[in-house]
């Protein structure tokens, strides 16, 4: 007999496979674009001070389920990194998501349309699938660029829990208008992994051992009596999918992060780095880690915010060796670029004002330039495609892939 006690159960179930992250209150205005005869809402943080002539590079950052970006935590900490490095953060708002379970309308609360398919008994439930949530997402960028200097080669991509489900459908599914994504306790829905990117993409993925809510093994904690919901191929098959897809060595790149503070975590990274060209996966496993989102180093080893940023602007100490004649890489990120590889323009990251030189691989200086700190961006008309380095006038170093 259909009951309300059983429809209250599989709220319950649901709502404990992906809860949204800590929230406070925020009072930042909602912005709103018509999307398909239904008005989107979003939120959108431009750095202090940004000048119309240089190109903003563009980060959205997607919540979780039943997130309310008017009380989101996260976003003022992506508000830091706009306002330090010059990009522009947009958190993007979810709709509603209803599905019905033994003749009862459930109500889930704001979902992304991240492919899942989960399986509960006979039934298949695909929550918001009917919600071009990517399309959104794209008429969303055209939107900001009308208003803002956007750079359309610098645009990225980070989501946790259901927004990590949907950062890898972005990831797959719309490869050819991001420049890399970043995944926090959320991996790839089941449907997503029969699916393959149009290339080599550039793609992280951060998850805790011990998350009880998107569990390592591709289910959730199920409640007593219950049976535990399928969310999707979990961390070790999504690792291995994107080795795969990016033409990565299987043998990473691994150090484990500096134990500084006594939290019970250590943070474990694994690089992949491509074979065929800079495209790399990078894999951060938080030993004891739960399905929380770390960010105040006062309190752990690792914010996951710097670690992200870390990644999208490249990590010249994973770089693979090449022939330098005499150039040697810094390992410590003190010059940082983006896109890389680059074509037309790139994006330079400095903490402090430099002379910057660039030079071809021979060591000759091909351009010289004086940066402030923040970021900045640089033509590259006139550089064929090839390596060359950056070197400050302190002796830091960045390698750069033109292509």
């Amino acid at each position: 007999m259909k009951s309300a006690s059983a429809a209250m159960s599989f709220i319950v179930l649901v709502l404990m496979a992906m809860p949204v992250c800590s929230l406070m209150a925020q009072h930042s205005p909602r912005q709103t674009i018509t999307w398909q005869d239904t008005v989107r809402e979003y939120l959108v943080h431009a750095p202090q001070n940004y000048s119309a002539d240089r190109p903003l590079p563009l980060l959205f950052f997607f919540h979780g389920m039943g997130g309310d970006i008017s009380r989101y935590e996260v976003f003022e900490d992506f508000q830091a990194i706009a306002d330090r490095y010059g990009w522009l953060v947009v958190l993007p708002q979810a709709l509603p998501a209803v599905v019905e379970f033994m003749g009862y309308p459930v109500d889930l609360g704001s979902m992304w349309n991240a492919d899942l398919a989960v399986p509960l008994g006979d039934t298949v439930y695909r929550p918001n699938a009917e919600v071009d949530d990517a399309g959104f997402v794209l008429a969303l960028i055209d939107s900001l660029s009308e208003v803002y200097p956007v750079d359309r080669d610098s645009l990225f991509v980070s989501g946790v829990s259901l927004g990590g489900f949907f950062t890898h459908r972005l990831a797959i599914d719309y490869t050819d208008h991001f420049t890399a994504a970043a995944a926090v306790s959320g991996y790839m829905a089941t449907p997503l992994a029969r699916r393959s990117p149009s290339r080599h993409f550039n793609m992280m993925h951060i998850h805790g051992t011990l998350d009880n809510v998107v569990r390592y093994d591709g289910y959730s904690e199920p409640l007593i009596g219950m049976t535990p919901l399928l969310l999707g191929i979990g961390v070790d098959s999504t690792i291995a999918y994107w080795v795969r897809q990016n033409d990565c060595d299987s043998v990473p790149v691994v150090d484990t992060l500096p134990d500084r503070v006594d939290d019970g975590l250590r943070f474990v990274r694994y690089t992949y780095l491509g074979r065929s060209d800079s495209a790399r996966f990078q894999f951060i496993k938080v030993l004891g880690g739960e399905h929380e989102w770390y960010s105040d180093t006062l309190q752990h080893d690792v914010d996951y915010i710097a670690e992200i940023h870390r990644f999208f602007v490249g990590d010249s100490s994973f770089a693979p060796d090449i022939p330098t004649s005499g150039i040697v890489e810094n390992g410590d990120n003190i010059v940082r670029v983006y896109p890389n590889p680059a074509s037309d323009r790139v994006n330079v990251v400095l903490d402090h004002p430099v002379q910057m030189a660039l030079l071809d691989v021979r060591g000759r200086q091909i351009s010289h330039w004086n940066f402030p700190a923040g970021c900045s961006s640089v033509s590259l008309a006139g550089c064929q495609a090839g390596v060359y380095f950056l070197r400050d006038s302190q002796g830091h170093v960045a390698k750069l892939l033109v292509k």
